[in-house]
């Protein structure tokens, strides 16, 4: 039997981006909900506001690099909570392989103990094109 937990949090629309996005993934989120074989695990989505180097790089005229206040999105949760899910399922041989889509590299060490301590079968998709993917993830040598 196939299972799938989805982890993600609840996004909200930020100036400058695609203001359907929250209801675009909503919609997505119910149609996923139908699915008994699919648990939906909500972590937090934040934005903060964040004092940053400018990009590219600018330099003032005291030679520091320029800084800006911007606001700053983070998904908050949703790595540990998937983690957590992982190593209880694997320490109950909950699957014969555990399959992760993730360019998360906090994901590495959780990954190496399913191998190492429950000896479980690790697949990674990653969704990034390969130049963008995460070496660490990689070096994970997933099946």
């Amino acid at each position: 039997m196939v299972r799938v937990s989805y982890f993600t949090a609840i996004i909200k629309a930020l100036p400058g981006a695609d203001v359907k996005s929250p209801q675009r993934q909503q919609t997505y989120l119910r149609a996923l909900a139908t699915d008994p074989r699919v648990d939906i695990h909500l972590g937090k989505f934040r934005v903060d506001p964040r004092v940053m180097h400018v990009h590219p790089t600018e330099y003032g005229n005291d030679g520091r690099p320029v800084m800006a206040t911007v606001k700053k999105a983070e998904e908050k949760g949703s790595d540990v909570a998937l983690a957590s899910r992982l190593l209880v399922d694997a320490a109950r041989s909950a699957a014969d392989l555990y399959a992760f889509c993730t360019n998360d590299s906090d994901l590495v060490m959780p990954l190496r103990l399913v191998r190492k301590e429950f000896g479980g079968q690790v697949g990674l998709v990653s969704p990034m094109q390969p130049r963008r993917a995460s070496n660490e993830l990689k070096q994970t040598k997933p099946v």
